[in-house]
């Protein structure tokens, strides 16, 4: 993860990072999980990370919003 997260940063490419099975920890230690990824990667600060878990669709919608926004900059 961390490699592919330094070579998509120095192509120039800003990455969203999904952290999936958010559903397997409590939600009021996400956002420490959060930092530690970021952490773990060596990401900046404001290097956006979507906490997702596809058995309680949680971040589905700010997948699809995303997802949305990359494929409307693309036309």
């Amino acid at each position: 993860d961390k490699s592919m997260y330094e070579w998509l940063t120095f192509l120039g490419f800003e990455p969203i990072i999904i952290a999936t099975k958010s559903d397997k920890i409590k939600p009021a230690q996400i956002a420490a999980h959060v930092d530690a990824i970021k952490k773990g990667l060596g990401a900046e600060r404001d290097t956006l990370v979507v906490p997702f878990s596809s058995a309680n669709k949680q971040g589905l919608d700010t997948v699809l919003d995303l997802l949305d926004q990359v494929l409307e900059n693309e036309e």
